[in-house]
């Protein structure tokens, strides 16, 4: 089942008379709110919103019956045998810190290396774009900071200090509120050389 359909019936079967609602059903068959309030130790209406939500998420059956003046809903236990089972393989894997901040990392290496080769027409000696990581280490994260001060330090024995800072905000700055909140949490941009990365706004 869904999560959404998990959680809710986990819910009300929590709720604290919602056993003896069931175990009143499951011994008596169908049966009317107030005969179930009477039995449970429960007003009317409460009895009725435990019997309408069990029968919401497919526990109970409900019919039409007869009272004494007018027509009655009754209801029975559909199954006696109740079970949630919810299929979580395929849910996204937490990512750990070292594992953002390496993202980050590579993501902003990637961006500012095909930048240089557009501004320049060429890349510094073999860099080449970092494809994602199948392992993560701190040792690929320091890696990752070495080779991005090389880049950026590359570009401004080029160009110049104004000029690189420029370039690495129109690289770097899209990537940087991609990754915004791990920037603030894990302090990413601490990595690197202030000159370079006090204008990348974190919002």
């Amino acid at each position: 089942m869904s999560e959404k359909e998990f959680k809710r019936k986990a819910y009300v079967l929590g709720k604290e008379h919602t056993l003896d609602v069931m175990k009143y059903l499951h011994s008596n068959g169908w049966a009317k709110s107030s005969t179930v309030a009477k039995h449970c130790g429960l007003h009317i209406a409460t009895a009725s919103k435990y019997l309408e939500e069990l029968h919401e998420i497919g526990l109970v059956d409900s019919r039409v019956g007869k009272g004494r003046t007018r027509k009655v809903v009754e209801y029975r236990l559909k199954d006696p045998k109740i079970e949630l089972s919810m299929d979580i393989s395929k849910w996204p894997r937490e990512v750990s810190d070292l594992e953002a901040s390496i993202e980050f990392y590579r993501k902003l290496f990637n961006s500012l290396l095909e930048r240089t080769r557009d501004f320049f027409g060429t890349t510094p000696g073999n860099m080449k774009k970092i494809p994602p990581f199948s392992e993560y280490d701190k040792s690929t994260r320091g890696d990752l900071i070495s080779a991005l001060r090389e880049l950026m330090e590359h570009n401004e024995k080029r160009i110049g200090l104004d000029p690189t800072t420029k370039l690495i905000n129109r690289a770097c700055g899209e990537h940087v509120q991609e990754f915004n909140s791990d920037v603030k949490k894990l302090n990413l941009l601490d990595e690197l050389p202030k000159k370079y990365t006090d204008t990348l706004e974190v919002k």
